[in-house]
């Protein structure tokens, strides 16, 4: 369910309370500490996709501490993405003081404490994401991260005004949609990370374009039961060889990301409650299963669990 809070509809003297609990408390865990409060302002936008959040916040400034304190207490367990758009943030995090100014990215494991200083009028897009799917597409250099990249940095400004794009239409997207372009961020920002800590080459920004393309392409055809290499490569005018080398580069084949695909729709039409007349059997066919044996099998092996059971637990 997509949020939005506006403190201009909020009595001034209650402002500061109300995003401390709606906006510090459920976002992040953070305390704000506020100067002024009676000048204070801000707004969130925040939606949900099954592995985190979209958010975009702009506000006065302000401080805000993650605790050890508040860290024992969470329930969750997340990284945060975020992308600076107006003003600077000013961190104090595992040893090191970072300045994020507009462009930049920050990638914050969310286990460390932290002091941060919010300088100006600031807007920032935020991506909440669980620290499981996190490493799915991320590879860090240590256990514990926080990692500020420049907005100079290759590919920086094609993540940024992809970020910008989603978080002002999302409320268009279909859920399908927000987690392809989570998978899609977080892969390139893997990249990003990559080349500030070796020097191994990296592919280049109109490669990732083009396999963003195909990623979204196959995303719109996962009913489509016929959907092979050959037949992406066709679509796209290009050898399956090089189709296979893409998917290569990040350590998976076409083949196998297809399935992770469908697996991951039909994982998300079980959970909801608008499909629970709709049969197991039509569900894998519109996912592109031919064989609902084949698709029970390929279920259990990727969620430990039947798709009748794991409906039972989900919805």
């Amino acid at each position: 369910m997509e949020t939005f809070i506006d403190l201009s509809t909020v009595p001034t003297h209650q402002r500061v309370s109300f995003w401390q609990d709606y906006v510090c408390n459920l976002l992040v865990g953070v305390d704000c500490k506020v100067t002024q409060p009676s000048e204070f302002y801000g707004s969130m936008w925040s939606t949900p996709f099954r592995n985190g959040s979209w958010n975009r916040l702009r506000s006065a400034g302000h401080w805000a501490k993650r605790s050890q304190d508040r860290i024992r207490r969470s329930d969750d367990d997340f990284f945060l993405i975020y992308h600076q758009l107006k003003g600077r943030l000013q961190i104090d995090v595992d040893n090191s003081n970072l300045t994020i100014r507009p462009g930049d990215f920050l990638i914050y494991d969310a286990a460390l404490p932290r002091s941060m200083q919010l300088v100006g009028d600031v807007e920032h897009i935020v991506i909440k994401v669980r620290r499981e799917f996190f490493h799915r597409f991320i590879h860090l250099p240590k256990k514990h991260f926080a990692h500020r990249i420049d907005s100079a940095q290759p590919l920086a400004g094609l993540i940024g005004r992809m970020l910008t794009d989603i978080t002002n239409s999302s409320f268009e997207l279909p859920k399908s949609e927000h987690e392809f372009f989570g998978e899609t961020v977080l892969t390139l920002i893997n990249r990003l990370i990559e080349a500030n800590h070796s020097t191994t080459s990296v592919i280049t920004r109109h490669t990732y374009v083009f396999l963003f393309e195909i990623k979204r392409y196959i995303s719109s055809q996962l009913d489509n039961e016929d959907l092979t290499p050959i037949q992406i490569a066709n679509h796209f005018r290009i050898s399956h060889r090089y189709v296979n080398k893409l998917f290569e580069a990040e350590g998976c084949s076409v083949t196998s990301w297809v399935l992770t695909q469908r697996l991951e729709r039909a994982a998300s039409l079980l959970s909801k409650s608008s499909h629970v007349q709709q049969s197991i059997t039509d569900i894998a066919l519109s996912c592109g299963f031919r064989d609902p044996s084949h698709f029970s099998k390929a279920f259990r092996s990727r969620y430990s669990l039947s798709p009748r059971d794991y409906r039972r637990l989900n919805t």
